[in-house]
């Protein structure tokens, strides 16, 4: 059975709940019938009996009836009258009739005679209380031997006729299981590798059409997300291999011969920052993993981010890197929320690194940090090179760079990691650019003063 089709064990379920409906409820629609047949025909043979039991005539000590001649009714009921001793006084019976059939007076019975059934009511009759003779009524069972002829010829009927609708079904069922017969296929040649299949139902929009169009959006989803699950590991491959073939490189040539001490230094600084560089890498696809699969677990703490921002501005400030970049800030005071200090600091230190990387000599660095009501406005605005009108919304993609040729640039990882970032603290993040203008990225808080209270009330109530 489980190597059956489908549709073949669709027809089978089909075939098995005919024919038991057809064992079960033919006999049964039988015997109603028949028993409904005999039972009509031994009610109207008595009350015809009876009827003429009225019409009687007594004369002279002899029963008859009023009219001598053959009466045959017209509901096919053939009366005969006799004499206390069995003489015929009137009427008749057919000649098919056997004469011979003893009476049974009181019942009505049945009797085969010349190739015929017939049921026989033998009735009394008493004048003043004495036994003047009595009726013989006879019906012919003909017509409902007919009838039930009729109707197991019908039932013989029925089965050719069953017969034309399962192959009609057959190819209706294969018909409706024709997009189960395409999803399989497409299922197949999928599991072969080629994810650019799709089943492209063009039927009903019924359940099974509506199963097709799903199971289409979802191979469009996954091959979009191996696509970039590729792409992803292409890019971590050759971010991982820039910087280790920097330190390869440097190495050999520090090894190759003697070299002044100037020459050692410089190959040394250059594996430093190399190592820095790739350090940084490993530690940004660290939390990029963790944040895809669920597993960091992030401290939430109530912070004054305004003293924490202007910490960090003020540490970027000082550094020695982009020394011809000046970077300014505009910090409202006294915001506090509750964030993740580690990664409140990453997303900062990602949004001004952002700016300097893509700035040009004497530009400018701005970050603002504003309030109102229980909104906070984060923004980090530079006057760089910007970003083209195509470019701009895969900029929160991981690894995308807009300039793929320079192989010094970042990553491309920094702001996507702002995004989940954000996205982690409840906010949203927008960006605005223009080539050659420079770039402005936002990034909004909502402050829920509910949780503000709870933790408030849990730094009160925790031992110093």
């Amino acid at each position: 059975m489980k190597r059956l089709s489908l549709e073949l064990k669709i027809m089978l379920c089909f075939t098995a709940m005919f024919v038991f409906v057809m064992v079960a409820t033919l006999p049964i629609k039988y015997l109603i019938i028949s028993n409904d047949l005999y039972t009509n025909a031994k009610s109207l043979l008595q009350s015809e009996a009876e009827r003429i039991a009225e019409m009687l005539v007594y004369a002279e000590g002899r029963v008859r009836l009023d009219s001598d001649v053959d009466l045959i009714a017209e509901t096919g009921t053939y009366i005969a009258v006799y004499s206390n001793n069995n003489v015929l006084r009137s009427g008749a019976l057919p000649q098919s009739f056997d004469l011979a059939v003893k009476p049974q007076f009181g019942n009505i019975y049945t009797t085969k005679s010349d190739g015929h059934k017939w049921i026989v009511y033998d009735y009394n009759l008493f004048r003043n209380g004495e036994n003047v003779g009595w009726i013989r009524a006879a019906k012919s069972l003909d017509a409902v031997s007919d009838i039930m002829e009729k109707f197991n010829s019908m039932i013989l009927k029925v089965i050719p006729i069953y017969i034309v609708m399962t192959l009609l079904g057959w190819i209706f069922i294969k018909r409706i299981l024709s997009p189960v017969i395409q999803i399989t296929k497409t299922a197949r040649q999928i599991g072969q590798g080629d994810l650019s299949k799709r089943i492209n139902f063009e039927g009903s929009h019924d359940q099974v059409g509506i199963l097709a169009e799903t199971l289409d959006e979802m191979l469009d989803n996954l091959e979009d997300s191996f696509n970039r699950e590729k792409r992803f590991s292409s890019d971590v491959s050759h971010e991982l291999k820039t910087p280790v073939t920097a330190i390869i490189v440097n190495a050999e040539e520090a090894l190759s011969g003697d070299k002044s001490a100037d020459e050692y230094k410089e190959s040394l600084e250059t594996i430093l920052k190399e190592s820095r560089k790739l350090n940084s890498l490993i530690a940004q696809l660290l939390m990029m993993a963790r944040s895809k699969d669920g597993n960091y677990k992030h401290e939430m703490e109530l912070l004054d981010i305004s003293m924490l921002t202007k910490t960090i501005v003020d540490g970027l400030s000082d550094g020695e890197e982009n020394p011809d970049i000046f970077i300014s800030s505009d910090i409202e005071e006294g915001i506090i929320m509750l964030v993740d200090q580690t990664l409140y600091m990453r997303l900062i230190i990602n949004l001004i690194d952002n700016a300097l990387k893509y700035n040009t000599p004497g530009g400018w660095v701005k970050l603002s940090l504003i309030k109102s009501k229980n909104n906070v406005s984060l923004s980090v605005e530079d006057n760089g090179i910007g970003i083209s009108k195509e470019n701009l919304p895969r900029i929160w993609e991981r690894f995308f760079k807009a300039d793929q040729s320079s192989i010094n640039s970042s990553p491309g990882l920094g702001l996507s990691i702002v995004k989940w970032i954000a996205e982690l603290h409840g906010g949203t993040v927008h960006a605005k650019s223009e080539l050659g203008k420079g770039s402005c990225f936002e990034i909004g808080f909502v402050i829920k003063s509910v949780c503000i209270n709870k933790s408030l009330k849990s730094q009160q109530e925790s031992p110093q």
